[in-house]
């Protein structure tokens, strides 16, 4: 995939929440809203430290392990062309 939409703002809080088990918050002191990329796996997003340090965060989408794993397994059970 070439051009993906973006994951909302929504999703990606969910989802580094998820991942660190605690608030955006307790982790950056700043956060942007609107990615910076976006793939079919991943988008990355500018961020800032508590420490003042600017970091950019990839937070994967959501399912994209289970996409990938059926994806293998469809591959796994194609014909292999000599």
């Amino acid at each position: 995939m070439d051009h993906v939409p973006p994951e909302t703002y929504e999703t990606v809080r969910a989802t580094v929440e998820s991942d660190f088990g605690r608030p955006l918050e307790e982790i950056f002191s700043e956060f942007d809203h609107e990615p910076i990329a976006a793939a079919s796996i991943a988008q990355v997003h500018r961020a800032r430290l508590l420490s003042g340090e600017e970091v950019v965060v990839k937070v994967q989408r959501p399912d994209v392990a289970s996409l990938v794993r059926n994806d293998l397994a469809v591959m796994s059970f194609s014909p292999r062309i000599s």
